[in-house]
């Protein structure tokens, strides 16, 4: 038997996650970063944001040195949420 949550799902493609994040839009990212308290160290590279699908939905993420961060829940509002493309990647911290 198959356990899934040994697994996560994870999607990388610079180009569709900044078409995202156009779409999001500067207003919503800020303030989505001023509730997450990461004003200071907000993300700086594109090549460490992805999307991660989790049990409460598809998070934008971003990969700081001391780990991941999830910045926001981007749900079915959001017209550019990729449909092909995801990578099942070992968790290895369960």
């Amino acid at each position: 038997m198959a356990v899934l949550h040994k697994y996560r799902a994870i999607y990388t493609h610079t180009d569709t996650i900044k078409i995202l994040m156009k779409e999001i839009g500067s207003h919503e990212y800020h303030r989505q970063l001023r509730l997450k308290k990461l004003e200071e160290n907000k993300p700086m590279l594109m090549k460490h944001f992805y999307l991660e699908s989790k049990i409460d939905g598809i998070h934008l993420c971003y990969q700081y040195p001391l780990g991941p961060c999830s910045i926001m829940v981007v749900d079915d509002r959001y017209e550019n949420l990729p449909l092909q493309g995801w990578e099942l990647i070992r968790d290895d911290g369960f």
